[in-house]
């Protein structure tokens, strides 16, 4: 690995976060400057595009300055054909711009990549920057850490009584948090679930079925054909969309101390006449965090992660509470699509954390 003027500096301060991050057993990484534009899309979503500083080369190629370091390591694990686990921190700028200005921002942070024992490099991640955060004690005062798990939706929405393309839907724009409200109201005025409206899809695939081969607004009419058949075999009409989203929303406004979040999913499961341990063995993950931390400032939300398309499971996030604002100081989570999305031929579970030093 390359050098930096981090890894040389002489100052307390760097050789603290050095010692942690090596007694931790990560590996030092250098990140690239530039990633393709397409990667880091797949990584933030398309909010981040108006984010990032992005150029052209000769040959018509996207290219940007990273706006994070996460996705370099990703592909440094990819380009150097990895297969076992590996840890790596790293501490560098980060390049990102706004209406107002541009701000170039000092991220540290760390990444587990194809671990076996997901949970435990989980929380290996967060206890290692929960801790670099630490050195920092001077300026970092009245801060909270918030919790979230995307999984806990996805287990909720598999146990509610939907049909299966809805089921679906809802996983898979979760954090897409605007088209989710959407799809939601839809869901709420039973709209799509009458007998009706599958007659009206019928017919529609009855007519299209006389020109497979043609193309419709850049779609081919196959595939529209097999969306219409998945319809037409899914008999919606006994769904009470209603409930199902009196049932979702009451999900997505808990909010509560981590120490009393089994006795609230509990209470939530019980009214919604849902199997009281429903979420037992996926918030165990939080009482290893209590014991390993004892802290009162630690707390749990359904909404936590829902900011960025790519978190996969469990997140946390470390905020500074001054004068009512909230300043965002690290957060970290599961990504386990990520590695695909970046051509990666097998599904390889991954976990990070980063603090942002402005």
């Amino acid at each position: 690995m390359q050098s930096t003027s981090y890894q040389n500096s002489n100052s307390n301060f760097s050789k603290k976060l050095f010692k942690l991050f090596k007694g931790f057993k990560y590996e030092f990484f250098q990140p690239s400057l530039f990633v393709n534009t397409d990667y880091l899309i797949e990584r933030s979503g398309e909010n981040f595009r108006d984010q990032a500083y992005s150029f052209q080369d000769e040959i018509g190629k996207n290219f940007s300055l990273r706006t994070d370091l996460t996705l370099s390591v990703c592909l440094n694990y990819i380009k150097n054909k990895f297969k076992a686990e590996k840890k790596f921190f790293y501490f560098d700028d980060v390049f990102r711009k706004n209406r107002a200005n541009s701000i170039v921002t000092k991220q540290l942070g760390c990444e587990i990549i194809n671990s076996s024992e997901l949970q435990k490099s989980t929380l290996d991640v967060f206890l290692t920057i929960f801790k670099s955060l630490k050195i920092f004690k001077k300026e970092v005062k009245n801060f909270k850490v918030q919790f979230g798990d995307i999984k806990l939706f996805e287990i909720l929405i598999e146990n509610i009584d939907l049909p299966e393309r809805w089921k679906l839907r809802l996983k898979k724009h979760f954090c897409r948090i605007n088209y989710f409200e959407d799809l939601i109201q839809i869901l709420n005025s039973n709209q799509k679930l009458y007998l009706k409206n599958i007659l009206i899809d019928k017919k529609k695939y009855l007519h299209l079925k006389k020109f497979p081969k043609k193309n419709i607004s850049g779609r081919q009419v196959q595939e529209i054909l097999d969306r219409f058949e998945s319809k037409i075999n899914d008999p919606r009409d006994f769904y009470d969309g209603k409930k199902a989203v009196k049932i979702i929303k009451g999900f997505l406004k808990i909010s509560c101390r981590l120490s009393s979040l089994k006795k609230n999913l509990e209470f939530f499961c019980v009214k919604n006449n849902l199997r009281k341990d429903l979420f037992e063995e996926r918030i165990s993950f939080f009482d290893q965090i209590k014991k390993t931390i004892k802290q009162n400032n630690f707390y749990y939300s359904s909404q936590t992660g829902r900011d960025l398309e790519y978190y996969t499971g469990y997140t946390f996030q470390i905020v500074k509470i001054s004068n009512k604002k909230k300043l965002n100081l690290a957060r970290g989570g599961n990504y386990d699509n990520l590695f695909s999305a970046l051509g990666s031929k097998k599904k390889i579970p991954a976990v990070g954390g980063a603090i942002n030093l402005i």
